[in-house]
């Protein structure tokens, strides 16, 4: 099992340009109207847990991460779908994450040893270890407001099929072999 602590989405200006023809009286009504994305709108931070028998409960940040909002969803989200799991005694699952800074905070740190985690040797900047990351990507049309983003970020999570997430796992360690041989570039697996 992994647990993907979070991931980060942004919304940020686009540089296309778009045109509506409309009669006068259309001028400002609301399907006419285009939401204007400025420089960086904001962000969404997902808590992800996928695991070879599926997907759970996709959680949404709303707020800039911080020690103590990290601390806070691995109490309240993590803690008690973890202590759910079979067998959690014998050390099967391994957590995920970033290496952020708060990640590495003594409070987590004290945190994930209390509890014996196995934690994943995570390489930076590695999106194409993440599920989501590059469908998004992909994804056309593009999100364009938060809200947008938020919920075809839970219709791609919800869509993520059992095979998928065993594959994911299964595979995980030989991803992490390819990404190290190939110094942490983008690879495809």
């Amino acid at each position: 099992m992994y647990f993907k602590n979070h991931t980060e989405f942004y919304i940020l200006s686009r540089m296309g340009i778009r045109h509506f023809f409309v009669v006068l009286e259309e001028k400002y009504h609301t399907d006419c109207l285009t939401p204007k994305v400025s420089e960086n709108e904001g962000s969404v931070s997902l808590w992800e847990c996928i695991w070879s028998e599926g997907v759970e409960q996709l959680v949404t940040l709303k707020s800039n991460i911080n020690a103590l909002l990290y601390n806070e969803v691995l109490e309240k989200e993590f803690m008690p779908l973890y202590q759910s799991l079979p067998n959690v005694e014998k050390g099967d699952y391994i957590y995920q994450e970033y290496n952020m800074c708060y990640h590495k905070t003594n409070l987590a740190e004290r945190f994930k040893k209390e509890l014996g985690l196995k934690i994943l040797e995570w390489p930076s900047n590695s999106s194409d270890l993440d599920l989501l990351d590059n469908k998004i990507r992909a994804r056309r049309p593009q999100p364009i407001t938060l809200r947008q983003l938020e919920n075809v970020l839970q219709e791609m999570w919800k869509a993520i099929s059992i095979e998928t997430c065993m594959t994911f796992c299964l595979n995980m360690q030989n991803r992490l072999f390819k990404l190290k041989m190939h110094k942490f570039r983008p690879i495809s697996c």
